[in-house]
């Protein structure tokens, strides 16, 4: 070949050499800050470089049948491909100011990843033979070879990335760290051994499970945790959990948290894997066979049965399905005897609320009668109306003169006390003046009240004569009622638009006002209709006040000494529902035609909790509820109006009420068990709701009787005082229903749904200093803000000093309505540096990591056609209302599958790749390695770039995988 041909071809080769070799053709597409549209962008300008290169040297011939193998044989069929799933966004410009091109959806988004992973190995070749051109060297066989081995396509897609690492830190070990917790009226030896005792019994607990050592710490604990949102959590957080079994980490798991609809899927993992009969012959393989038989694979039936009857999931998998409609099974005379008890529930709210008017109007009687009031003779008498001679106008007027000159000379006295007051306190005359004038205030208020009480009976009776309405003659006789039904319903219809209406402007702030109105005009209706019918009315319309007195007499005694106001609220349906579709175990019958998988599901709605996971085939269960305390003088509860309250095997309590063993616990309160804790961690709807509480609705919520949450008694007062009670009595209702005492000094404390105060149920695991966490996140949130995370953020902050680092961009809504993935990985600091040099200053392998999955209910814009379909029908999928809790099979299904697929997007190819996802430590050094951005602290290289091998010498293949 003509010399300068050979040069002009070496000079060809080198440049195709400098873009192969500096593109991102033959290099590392980072996950998380890599761009699709740019690497692909880079592959067609490098088809038309080469184009180029080829018609510049039209003599360089062995160069022109590389490249045209290269375009021809290698780029061509992706590009082609590839054009088909580009679409311009007119919503982005360049800087030429066109429409630039994006990936039309995820799904072709992902596989052109996996296109270009298969496409790189080719091109790293080429990059190799043009290397090898360009030097003079001869060209190696393999380089071009189209049967390359898999030995050989491994070593060529090795050169493609740079060797890196990722670093999780150090082994943490597991468990309540008592610095961290403030236990309230405890000494701090009293605080360190109550902690010990706890992690003792955990620990315990997962030595048990997964065979560790009796004794020393339990290292770098693995957790899940199932969110709030009802029936639609725990469905989504089944198809996780079924991803999980099929890849063999469930078992490996330590603690499973959950709150709210995710403690639905959380107690039925609990009672189905640690209850019941043994389903393995063999003891050493019970998890494994449990585990297979609840959620991966049906046992094996009759072989003369034909395929079609034979099962295709596991026998707890279809009950679930099967009782998707858990709130409406039983028939008619179920959900008949379901609203009769709440409507039971409703007359007794009010019986007892009729308390306080009916005692106010005897009050009024018996002063009437004194002489204080002249409202008896109006009849005779009219001028008698309002009480302003004598004794009683003295009194009034000089409580309003007392209260004017003490609000007078108030500000004269504090300035005077500022100028010399001590360094101890305020001087003694300040403090009386400032008492003075409070007790003033509230005698003034409460006298003129009183002496318009004649003004409102006075009006009351006007109202009832037909004074606003004279065209209706006989309105007297029917007043009452009408006012009656028309408040009651406007109170419906208040209520029912303001809730619906929360935050949403000045029209629904000015119905809240009114809503908040409601129960004390229905108090003072009462009030006056009683009042007058006991001094003012004459003849049959008149009621005696030994009657009067002795029905709210008879109503006083029934409230004090017979009632339970745990029994009256609809959480006992709700959890008897919940009870029959959740709280199951297995038992084995004979295989036959009509139970070919040999299981079937029996209730234990009375499972305690201190029988939990008696044979260790279940994570340890953390319930986690909210303890209401409006009324706490505890500057911890701050602006959350509530504290964290667990329930779980060993123990249970807050960290203002102190921790109880569960089995006193038990003890002290018959009703206390599996599904009574699944139920109050799910009591979405409740007068009160923690950092969610609405006091506009408070008492309406409570006459109405929604009321899931339950009064559990107080552990913090000991086993023996709690054993002597009976049940919270119906004072514990006007407590709820006027946010009266509810703090954790009370006998009895209020409980309501978990999600109340923190709703992903991971809290606890932080708190534990938990080393991998699986937080599935099933809450409602069509605009995917992921306000839960950012929230459990905070109060890690504040609470732990533990820091979270995360990016939330990949779940975003694009302009599509879709997210970019299911989840994202947190980074979890539970001892963060203090400064930036000591965060420098730290080694990787130093730090005390923890790492979080964050999953989220999300749709990526593919997945089954089912789910496609379902959601086309539904567009408010996947965030349908968690008011929603009747599922049928296609909605079901629907979130049962979208869990799978968002589970099974972490172990696809491009994240898990050379990984060994057999442990959950490895599959999170997978998701580290892929999942985090490329500069991040924990990701480092290991030993630098490959050397591209010369030319005869193929890259050493790497060593074959151990044997699983």
């Amino acid at each position: 070949m003509d010399p300068a041909i050979v040069e002009a071809q070496k000079k060809a080769a080198h440049l195709l050499w400098v873009e192969l070799t500096t593109r991102i053709t033959t290099h590392r597409l980072p996950y998380r800050s890599g761009d699709e549209e740019a690497a692909v962008k880079s592959v067609r300008e490098l088809f038309g470089k080469t184009r180029d290169l080829m018609s510049a040297n039209p003599g360089a011939t062995d160069f022109l049948a590389l490249t045209e193998q290269l375009l021809n044989d290698v780029l061509r069929p992706y590009t082609a491909r590839w054009h088909k799933w580009l679409t311009t966004d007119a919503t982005e410009r360049d800087a030429e100011g066109k429409p630039v091109l994006k990936f039309r959806d995820e799904w072709v988004r992902k596989q052109f990843r996996r296109e270009l992973r298969a496409l790189q190995p080719h091109l790293v070749g080429f990059a190799l033979a043009f290397g090898a051109m360009k030097d003079g060297q001869a060209l190696a066989p393999w380089w071009t070879a189209e049967d390359k081995t898999k030995e050989q396509m491994a070593a060529l897609r090795k050169l493609c990335y740079e060797p890196m690492q990722a670093v999780l830190g150090k082994s943490l070990p597991a468990g309540i760290v008592a610095d961290q917790v403030r236990f309230k009226g405890m000494t701090l030896e009293q605080q360190a051994d109550l902690v010990e005792r706890i992690n003792q019994a955990e620990h315990g607990e997962l030595r048990g499970r997964h065979g560790r050592a009796s004794e020393g710490a339990v290292l770098d604990a693995r957790a899940l945790a199932f969110s709030g949102g009802g029936i639609r959590s725990a469905t989504f957080g089944l198809g996780i959990a079924q991803v999980l079994a099929r890849r063999g980490l469930f078992a490996q798991f330590d603690y499973l948290s959950t709150v709210s609809g995710g403690g639905y899927l959380g107690s039925f993992l609990s009672a189905t894997l640690g209850t019941g009969e043994c389903t393995a012959a063999d003891e050493k393989t019970e998890t494994a066979a449990r585990l297979n038989a609840v959620l991966e694979t049906p046992l094996a039936g009759p072989t003369a049965l034909p395929p079609s009857h034979k099962p295709h999931e596991t026998t707890p998998v279809r009950h679930l399905r099967n009782y998707s409609r858990y709130l409406t099974e039983g028939g008619f005379q179920r959900q008949f005897i379901g609203v009769s008890m709440v409507l039971a529930g409703v007359l007794f709210n009010l019986l007892i609320f009729l308390l306080l008017p009916l005692g106010l109007a005897l009050l009024t009687n018996a002063l009437d009668a004194a002489g204080v009031f002249h409202m008896r003779n109006w009849a005779t008498n009219p001028d008698h109306w309002l009480p302003v001679e004598g004794g009683w106008s003295t009194v009034v007027l000089a409580s309003l003169a007392v209260t004017a000159l003490a609000g007078l000379a108030y500000p004269r006295i504090k300035s005077n006390a500022e100028r010399v007051s001590p360094p101890d306190g305020q001087p003694r005359l300040l403090k009386l003046w400032e008492k003075v004038f409070l007790s003033a205030a509230i005698a003034s208020v409460v006298l003129v009240g009183l002496s318009l009480l004649p003004l409102g009976f006075r009006l009351y009776d006007f109202i009832l004569s037909g004074g606003f309405w004279p065209c209706l003659p006989d309105l007297k006789a029917k007043g009452e009622g009408l006012v009656a039904v028309f408040g009651g319903s406007l109170t419906v219809v208040l209520t029912a638009v303001a809730a619906k209406l929360k935050s949403k402007g000045t029209f629904a702030g000015w119905l809240r006002k009114l809503a908040i109105l409601s129960g004390p005009a229905f108090a003072l209706f009462v009030y006056f209709s009683v009042g007058h019918r006991l001094f003012i009315a004459t003849g049959s319309a008149q009621w005696p006040w030994e009657s009067v007195f002795f029905a709210t007499l008879a109503i006083l005694i029934w409230a004090s000494c017979f009632v339970d106001v745990n029994t009256y609220s609809p959480h006992g349906y709700y959890r008897d529902r919940l009870s029959d579709c959740y709280v199951r175990a297995m038992r084995r019958v004979p295989v036959s035609e009509t139970a070919p998988e040999g299981i079937v599901m029996e209730p234990v709605d009375r499972l305690p909790l201190s029988k939990l996971n008696e044979r260790a085939a279940a994570p340890y269960h953390l319930i986690n509820t909210t303890l209401n305390l409006p009324t706490s003088k505890e500057r911890e509860v701050r602006g959350r109006n509530a504290d964290l309250f667990l329930f779980s095997k060993h123990y249970c309590g807050s960290s203002l009420t102190g921790y109880h063993p569960t089995q006193e616990l038990e003890a002290a309160d018959k009703h206390l068990n599996l599904a009574t804790a699944m139920a109050i961690s799910g009591a979405a709807a409740s007068s009160n709701m923690g950092r969610l509480t609405d006091n506009a609705l408070r008492m309406v919520m409570t006459l109405g009787n929604v009321r899931l949450g339950y009064w559990l008694r107080n552990p913090n007062l000991g086993v023996a005082v709690t054993k002597t009670m009976s049940g919270p009595s119906s004072s514990y209702l006007l407590r709820e229903m006027f946010a009266l005492k509810l703090d954790e000094t009370q006998p009895y404390l209020n409980l309501s749904d978990g999600g109340h105060h923190e709703n992903l149920a991971a809290y606890e695991l932080l708190r534990r200093r938990c080393k991998f966490i699986v937080a599935i996140d099933g809450g409602c949130e069509s605009d995917m803000q992921c306000t839960d995370l950012i929230r459990l953020e905070r109060y890690a902050a504040i609470d732990l000093g533990i820091k979270l680092h995360y990016d939330l961009s990949d779940l975003f809504r694009q302009t599509n309505g879709h997210s970019r993935a299911y989840g994202v990985l947190v980074k979890v600091d539970y001892q963060p540096p203090k400064t930036e040099s000591a965060r420098r200053a730290r080694q990787p392998e130093d730090a005390d990591w923890g790492w979080m999955l964050y999953l989220k209910l999300a749709t990526v814009g593919y997945g089954p056609g089912y789910v496609l379909d379902y959601q086309r029908t539904h567009p408010a999928f996947p965030h349908e209302s968690t008011g929603d809790q009747i599922y049928d099979e296609a909605q079901f299904e629907a979130y049962r599958a979208l869990g799978e697929a968002a589970a099974e997007s972490f172990f696809m190819p491009e994240i898990t790749e050379a990984a060994d996802t057999r442990t959950v430590a490895g599959w999170f050094a997978a998701l580290a390695m892929t999942l985090l951005p490329d500069n991040d602290e924990a990701l480092i290289k290991a030993g630098g770039k490959v050397p591209l091998p010369v030319a005869g010498n193929p890259p050493t293949p790497p060593p074959p995988k151990p044997a699983p």
